[in-house]
């Protein structure tokens, strides 16, 4: 039983976008050449891609083919999925407001205002669906403004905390 479909959705050059499902991948003879190249062979066509930067984590590459350099972001079922549910963090994006995720119930803060704060950090649980989520800090800042009470019961996109402006 899978539980999403194994599709990869790849933005070439941050415009050309195609989306690959597991049964094209399937199709392909990739086999290392070198700790940089890789080779692949797809109907009967054999095609050297050296792998010039890796960002394994942001699943980030810049991959030199035939001479021309491509940048290349993969996305993959997870990912889709996440971005769908509109939870995907922007990386260019400064984030000053924390909204709620989803209705629930605000069952603490572990900040005031006024407290410095870094990415990662608790901020507040929310309840919802019988579950406790501890919302996090998406950047570092100050907290300038907490815009809920404890024990408050919060709708989807709700203000709850407001950071300094940078």
């Amino acid at each position: 039983m899978k539980f999403m479909d194994d599709t990869f959705n790849i933005v070439v050059n941050e415009e050309n976008a195609f989306t690959l499902d597991s049964s094209e991948t399937e199709k392909l003879d990739v086999f290392q050449k070198t700790a940089d190249s890789l080779n692949i062979i797809e109907n009967g066509e054999s095609l050297t891609v050296i792998v010039n930067e890796a960002d394994f984590l942001r699943k980030k590459y810049k991959l030199k083919l035939n001479g021309s350099i491509y940048k290349i972001q993969i996305k993959d079922s997870l990912d889709i999925r996440i971005d769908e549910m509109g939870l995907a963090e922007e990386e260019n994006t400064l984030v000053n407001e924390l909204h709620a995720p989803m209705p629930g119930l605000l069952l603490e803060f572990q900040v005031s205002e006024g407290d410095s704060v870094s990415k990662g950090d608790a901020l507040c649980v929310l309840e919802a669906m019988k579950m406790e989520n501890t919302l996090t800090a998406l950047r570092d800042g100050i907290i300038k403004t907490i815009h809920q009470e404890k024990g408050a019961a919060v709708e989807k996109g709700e203000l709850l905390i407001e950071f300094e402006a940078e």
